[in-house]
């Protein structure tokens, strides 16, 4: 969740200010399903671990196995940074004065306000997605190995999807299509629960 936390919003912002308006919201779906593939195989790796590893060898070393291949993933990530150029839009700003957050938040609550609101959504997803693999093994009893490769497959599956998902968004206004978005998770998210139970 930190590392998800810590990356996203810079990743996203550097790509969308390289990017022309009219394609943000493809080359943001386009990140999204790179997110969905590392998610993915982060689920797979745990789908391996749980099924090959008792319970036992998980606890005493097991665990570290996923934090040594992120390791060496985020050393990938450290190279790949230090040769990214700076956005044209964010060269601008350098010559600028830097205002202070109190300054901010004084002037601009409402837009502060509006940021707060959009990233609530994608942070109740992540919140799900991490709340969601235990509530399925406590509640239904579903094996962490069945849980992981479920994970697996959807989250190709959402891979698959979001670049068009993205391109689609450019095509009719992207405050439109988080509006449809937002509403649609409210009302799949009531009949997935009411499915489970």
């Amino acid at each position: 969740g930190i590392a998800q936390g810590a990356e996203l919003p810079g990743a996203i912002t550097f790509l969308c200010e390289h990017a022309q308006i009219k394609h943000r919201g493809h080359i943001a779906g386009l990140m999204y399903s790179g997110v969905s593939l590392g998610a993915a195989l982060a689920a797979l790796v745990n789908s391996i671990l749980v099924g090959t590893l008792t319970q036992a060898q998980i606890e005493s070393f097991g665990w570290r196995l996923p934090f040594f291949l992120g390791a060496l993933l985020a050393i990938v990530a450290w190279w790949m940074r230090q040769r990214a150029e700076e956005t044209p839009y964010f060269l601008k700003l350098t010559h600028h004065e830097v205002i202070p957050l109190t300054t901010l938040i004084r002037r601009y609550p409402a837009t502060l306000g509006r940021g707060i609101l959009v990233f609530l959504f994608p942070a109740s997803l992540i919140m799900l997605a991490l709340f969601f693999p235990e509530y399925l093994n406590q509640a239904f009893q579903y094996s962490h190995v069945n849980i992981f490769l479920a994970m697996t497959g959807s989250l190709i599956w959402t891979a698959i999807l979001l670049p068009f998902a993205g391109k689609y968004s450019d095509y009719i206004g992207r405050r439109h299509f988080m509006i449809g978005t937002c509403i649609a998770a409210v009302v799949l998210g009531y009949g997935l629960f009411h499915l489970l139970t």
